[in-house]
């Protein structure tokens, strides 16, 4: 999966967009807002990278799975760049 992620404390997450620090995922388990979530991003022909994400808002949507909002914290610039380009590969959809 293009810019899959690992949630340390169980379920998975995709990459909706990514900018500088901001990020926003489709993750199969809710976090609350103010969570220091850390996970590790999975992209193909690349290394896991490890991250911390501070969940900034967290929505159900329609089809069961949570879009949450977050920054990147103490994110180095080669996280960002795995981020960004994990942004880029995810297919278009619509959402809610």
């Amino acid at each position: 999966m293009a810019g899959g992620i690992e949630w340390e404390s169980g379920g998975r997450a995709a990459v909706d967009s990514a900018s500088g620090d901001a990020v926003s995922v489709q993750s199969s388990r809710a976090l609350p807002p103010g969570t220091p979530a850390r996970g590790v991003l999975t992209a193909s022909g690349e290394a896991h990278e490890s991250f911390v994400l501070k969940v900034m808002a967290c929505r159900r949507r329609d089809d069961g799975q949570f879009a949450i909002r977050g920054r990147l914290v103490s994110a180095t610039r080669e996280v960002r760049e795995a981020f960004a380009r994990a942004a880029t590969d995810r297919p278009a959809r619509n959402t809610p």
